[in-house]
């Protein structure tokens, strides 16, 4: 706006040569770049504590036939590094996903499995010193209840093992549904 219009006293006059004014300063400036800032997961230690199953790995069940292929899993860590996304590919079968976060709330590791059966599994649990230790309650269809405890438990820079207990009577008896050695692909890192 030209500046002998601001000359002007009528209040229009002086509402148009403040906003003129007012966008040259805020508008005309360069602005300064802010440097990006880093996800507030990934400077959190309590979201660290799983990082030992990030990785591309290669899965050894206990009971695997001789000759069978062995399952693979594929472990990233997605949203900010907030969330660890498992990706759980055994030969011939559709496989799985979980999901894991630490929840600062509730101060807990939370894990929801899901897979193509429809199965859908949430535990909760904690990290301890080189292992996550999850456990769950899940309803049956028959109005039972299945107990879980599962464990993963960093054997080595390279190798995790993983075991899942169940039980159906409360947990009077426990029977193993998983035992597994993960052993990381050669050439991939964690």
């Amino acid at each position: 706006m030209p500046v002998r219009r601001c000359m002007s006293v009528t209040p229009r006059a002086i509402a148009a040569c403040l906003a003129s004014m007012l966008c040259i300063v805020f508008f005309e400036q360069p602005v300064a770049a802010q440097p990006p800032q880093p996800a507030p997961c990934a400077q959190d230690p309590n979201f660290r504590a799983f990082d030992f199953w990030v990785g591309e790995w290669e899965v050894t069940p206990v009971n695997l036939p001789a000759g069978r292929p062995k399952p693979q899993s594929r472990i990233e860590k997605i949203l900010g590094d907030c969330v660890i996304l498992e990706h759980w590919m055994p030969a011939g079968n559709p496989g799985g996903k979980s999901f894991n976060i630490y929840n600062r709330a509730r101060r807990q590791w939370e894990q929801t499995w899901v897979d193509a059966s429809g199965s859908v599994v949430y535990f909760t649990g904690q990290a301890r010193e080189g292992a996550m230790e999850y456990t769950s309650t899940t309803p049956l269809p028959n109005g039972g209840t299945q107990l879980g405890k599962m464990s993963y438990y960093r054997v080595a820079a390279d190798s995790v093992r993983q075991v899942w207990q169940q039980s159906t009577d409360g947990g009077k008896t426990w029977t193993t549904a998983f035992d597994g050695m993960y052993v990381r692909k050669k050439g991939t890192a964690g």
